[in-house]
């Protein structure tokens, strides 16, 4: 399905966020989803340790496949911070989690992977205030939608999507 409309910016964000209505939007509903899946199979996370979001996720169910052998099987990767600054700058750091439910076949030395993996984003736009507090002391707690500015409001951006892998991936990682 085709995201909703023109794509969003830091402007649009800003504004949304000026407007002081606090609603949580969809990055379908904004244009961006598109986007951020193609930036997550593009782009390297060198700060989350390197590779590609759909890279490390491969790479945990390539694991787990040879450690569990056939059968069926669901597993998750944890909330990670990932940046998507290149698709909109106030993405920087982006908490994105999953699930995967993994179906494993054993032949001739292979295993035969299927793997339908669900990606779940989820951003908080809010633009603190830092009353004079050293960065390092600030906490945020993501349920408090308390304002920095008189008329603003914090939300969320979130959204889900899923892909299906399918590979045939050797018994042994050698």
């Amino acid at each position: 399905m085709p995201d909703e409309g023109p794509a969003w910016g830091d402007v649009e964000l800003a504004a949304h966020y000026m407007s002081g209505s606090g609603e949580d939007i969809t990055l379908h509903e904004i244009g961006l989803l598109q986007q951020v899946i193609d930036y997550a199979r593009t782009h390297d996370q060198a700060e989350a340790g390197g590779g590609t979001l759909f890279e490390r996720v491969e790479k945990q169910i390539f694991k787990e496949a040879r450690q569990n052998g056939e059968g069926v099987f669901t597993t998750a990767f944890d909330r990670g911070t990932y940046n998507f600054g290149g698709v909109v700058w106030a993405f920087g750091h982006v908490p994105v989690h999953g699930e995967m439910d993994v179906h494993v076949v054993e032949k001739n030395g292979f295993l035969i992977v299927t793997a339908e993996i669900y990606y779940h984003f989820e951003d908080y736009f809010r633009v603190e205030a830092f009353n004079g507090e050293p960065e390092g002391e600030r906490t945020i707690d993501p349920e408090d939608r308390s304002v920095s500015v008189i008329g603003t409001k914090a939300f969320y951006i979130r959204d889900t999507w899923s892909t299906r892998l399918e590979a045939p991936i050797r018994k042994d990682s050698y």
